[in-house]
């Protein structure tokens, strides 16, 4: 949709323009086992938000079903039910009400440095979610 579109490509603009500021680090992992295990963390957000759209209808949320004429998720056996309108209940639904948004979330809270404008960036995002 409009919508979706507009949404991430503000979120686009916003993380190419950002520029940090001079703030004070509010925690900073500094032995290599630490930041690998933040940065794990983060992926594991990114893999999560990712295989969730998967979960949903990555081709019609994309567009790609429209495009093509054809319901992918339906050649590849991935829909949810029979009735295209019923809530999915599977894979992170399962777990999450809003999966899509729980991963962008732990991908902008884990970070081994965490800044004055990180925390910013983390925190508006968090809002606008």
């Amino acid at each position: 949709s409009f919508f979706v579109l507009q949404a991430a490509g503000l979120m686009h603009i916003q993380m190419y323009f950002w520029k940090g500021f001079g703030t004070p680090t509010l925690w900073n992992v500094k032995t290599n086992a630490g930041v690998y295990a933040v940065m794990g963390v983060q992926l594991f957000g990114i893999v999560f938000l990712l295989t969730a759209s998967f979960a949903l209808d990555h081709f019609h949320l994309f567009g790609l079903s429209q495009g093509f004429g054809i319901d992918i998720n339906k050649a590849l056996r991935l829909n949810a039910s029979d009735h295209p309108d019923s809530l999915v209940r599977r894979w992170h639904y399962a777990l999450v009400a809003h999966p899509l948004m729980t991963g962008l979330m732990i991908a902008f809270w884990a970070t081994p440095k965490m800044t004055g404008s990180h925390l910013l960036f983390a925190s508006i995002n968090t809002l606008y979610i």
